[in-house]
């Protein structure tokens, strides 16, 4: 069944009553920061070469990563109010949200960091939504103190199908 039209029931505790708790959470948004790893004798690749003679780049070399590795900050997701891929689900205790999405990078590894806007809701009075639709949690002030980031920390990943130019 499809996350976002499911009627949730509320969650129950071992008694198989419903719990007096109906805490759950929203993804609001997310904000990434993407960026290309190379080592430092792989020639960068023509888009990235003239990317970074326009100053399009930001040279982030050796921050905290390997002497013989070069970073490159490419690309900046800042969507605190766009959920993931267009969903904004609420999700209760035990419960996940898988999503795919994609960043067009030029080295055959990268990284990215950052952290997913999040608000905590009432599990039986709030609905999953998409972008459009209302969403209280977004009327909110930015320091409510429902509201809260997710912080995600750096990981690394590996481009499928890379070729080389």
């Amino acid at each position: 069944a499809d996350l976002l039209d499911a009627r949730k029931e509320p969650p129950s505790d071992d008694s198989g009553e419903s719990s007096v708790e109906h805490r759950a959470v929203q993804l609001l948004g997310r904000t990434w920061r993407i960026s290309e790893c190379r080592t430092k004798n792989q020639k960068p690749s023509s888009l990235l070469q003239r990317l970074l003679e326009d100053g399009a780049l930001i040279d982030e070399n050796n921050q905290g990563g390997d002497a013989d590795e070069e970073r490159r900050e490419v690309q900046v997701v800042d969507e605190p109010r766009t959920g993931a891929v267009g969903h904004l689900p609420v999700l209760g205790p035990g419960e996940v949200f898988e999503y795919m999405s994609g960043a067009e990078i030029s080295t055959p590894t990268g990284q990215m960091e950052g952290c997913f806007h999040m608000a905590s809701v009432d599990f039986q009075l709030t609905d999953s939504a998409h972008v459009g639709n209302p969403v209280e949690a977004l009327s909110w002030a930015s320091n409510d103190e429902r509201r809260f980031e997710a912080k995600v920390g750096k990981f690394g990943f590996l481009v499928d199908d890379y070729n080389e130019d």
